[in-house]
């Protein structure tokens, strides 16, 4: 595995020296470019050169931007305007993040590059919940838009960066921000809890570290609960809410491998809450290519062994619609998964001292739609379908849809075992419907718990491989349901088992291969 040092001069080649002179000369609150002018929203501009920021990429910036921060923060609205140099921020010498305190703030930060010289565990833009505020979704702050930018880490060196940790933040959007070699270990580019209101698009994800025995898969979007110990993101210890993630946007980002490393894992949360769940939460034509497995070691703690490179489980109102996720590395990966908890957090916890533990019974997801994503060449090995969507044993997943999908290339001729392109189980009033699968070992399995009300039809499953006994598998605990009109290629039957009562099995036809 190659690794690639960033360096200070790589990051100030970049910019170019016109750039820098001129954002030093323009003036005290402004530097040329219309885009930069038309863009300025509310209140006064504050320049953090003006404030003190060097932007040679030694100096410590910390102290410059808090300034302006603050003068936002006293005027109650501003914008932040951050010139296209190079900002060391957060340094250990600094000690401290940047606090984002400042409600109705705009960044603009098109051109600008952000660094520090060290590894460093804490966040470097961090949003605290404030001491003057009720404990509720917006506590930390209010109506932020930060657009450009460009967070430079080192992972070669263990510099990993959580650009932004979000306390109690509410409304606000992230747009056109490039995370280049940011993202490893335990770390996360995006680490929030008790959120509402997030979108994040049009970023880039550049590199996560690709060790396969890191124990923690650390996503590049990671939302939590309002518990103490649930974010990484470097925030004042107290201040905790005990609310959920909620609201929560990321469209038209791109997550990429980098200078060697794998692709990020884009998205997901730790831990669950008994009787609670996140809410509202959307991935949105996205690019996915190549990222690193979302499996983690056989000696991982139990809560961790269902990761996908999305995992969203045990929230409701899920919308994975119109994304691409590609792998040609051949790494072995589930890349969507919904699923329910019974273990986490306790009803009536202290959000300051939360117990956890087992719940008195286990809490399904709800409301889950999976739509017109591509997939391709994610090797499905038994348990590691491409796309999972099940219910714990004791509850139903209501309301699943997951439609005109194709999903392709996951047959692995030399695994021990295989899976399937979409697998489902412990499900109610749900659908999977018109999408098309090729070359996997089984195109849907719908065997594994109970399955409720479901409609499978008019799915096309093919397959070059040698034949295999079905194209969709079902069992007894099929019931109330449909499975008709699907159409394989390359299996000997198109569906294999025993449906239970009220479920109609029925114009279901079997091809050739190569048909």
């Amino acid at each position: 595995m190659s690794r690639v040092k960033v360096s200070r001069r790589s990051a100030l080649k970049g910019i170019g020296v016109a750039a820098v002179a001129g954002a030093a000369a323009g003036g005290s609150t402004r530097y040329a470019g219309a885009a930069a002018a038309s863009e300025v929203r509310r209140g006064d501009v504050h320049n953090v050169l003006d404030h003190g920021a060097a932007g040679d990429g030694e100096a410590d910036d910390t102290a410059a931007f808090q300034s302006a921060i603050e003068a936002i923060r006293q005027a109650g609205s501003g914008t932040l305007l951050i010139p296209p140099r190079v900002y060391n921020l957060a340094s250990k010498q600094a000690g401290a993040c940047v606090v984002l305190d400042a409600d109705n703030m705009t960044v603009r930060a098109e051109g600008a590059r952000f660094m520090r010289p060290d590894e460093h565990a804490r966040a470097m833009f961090v949003v605290n919940t404030r001491r003057d505020e009720p404990l509720d979704y917006g506590a930390g702050i209010r109506n932020l838009h930060w657009s450009g930018g460009r967070f430079i880490g080192d992972i070669s060196q263990s510099n990993f960066i959580c650009a932004f940790g979000l306390h109690n933040a509410q409304a606000c959007t992230f747009d056109s921000i490039v995370f280049e070699n940011c993202q490893a270990g335990a770390s996360h580019t995006f680490d929030m809890v008790s959120a509402n209101g997030i979108v994040i698009r049009q970023c880039e994800f550049l590199g996560q570290e690709t060790r396969e025995d890191t124990a923690n898969v650390a996503e590049a979007v990671q939302i939590g609960a309002g518990y103490k110990g649930g974010l990484t993101g470097g925030h004042e210890n107290w201040g905790f809410t005990g609310l959920m993630t909620r609201d929560v946007t990321i469209e038209d980002c791109r997550f990429l491998p980098y200078a060697g490393q794998a692709g990020p894992t884009p998205f997901g949360h730790h831990g669950g809450v008994e009787g609670k769940h996140h809410q509202r939460l959307r991935f949105l034509r996205n690019r996915v290519e190549d990222p690193r497995t979302s499996l983690v070691p056989p000696d991982s703690p139990a809560d961790t062994v269902n990761r996908g490179l999305l995992h969203l489980s045990d929230a409701h109102d899920v919308e994975v619609i119109g994304n691409v996720f590609r792998q040609t590395e051949g790494r072995v990966s589930r890349v969507i998964t919904v699923m329910g908890f019974d273990n986490g957090v306790l009803a009536g916890a202290d959000p300051e001292d939360p117990a956890r533990g087992e719940f008195r019974s286990p809490q399904a997801p709800a409301n889950i739609t999976i739509r017109d994503n591509e997939i391709e060449g994610f090797p499905a090995h038994e348990d590691y379908d491409a796309i999972y969507v099940r219910g714990l044993d004791g509850t139903l997943v209501p309301n699943v849809t997951i439609n005109q999908n194709r999903v392709a290339g996951g047959y692995d001729a030399e695994g021990d075992s295989h899976g399937a392109g979409i697998r489902i189980g412990n499900v109610r009033d749900s659908r999977a419907n018109a999408n098309e699968i090729t070359d996997y070992f089984r195109g849907v399995d719908a065997a594994d718990g109970a399955v409720v009300a479901v409609e499978l039809t008019d799915n096309s499953i093919r397959r070059s491989a040698p034949s295999a006994p079905a194209a969709i598998t079902i069992s007894p605990d099929m019931t109330d349901s449909e499975v008709t009109y699907n159409v394989a290629a390359g299996f000997e039957t198109a569906v294999s088992g025993d449906a239970g009562p009220g479920t109609d099995v029925d114009h279901n036809t079997v091809l050739p291969p190569d048909s």
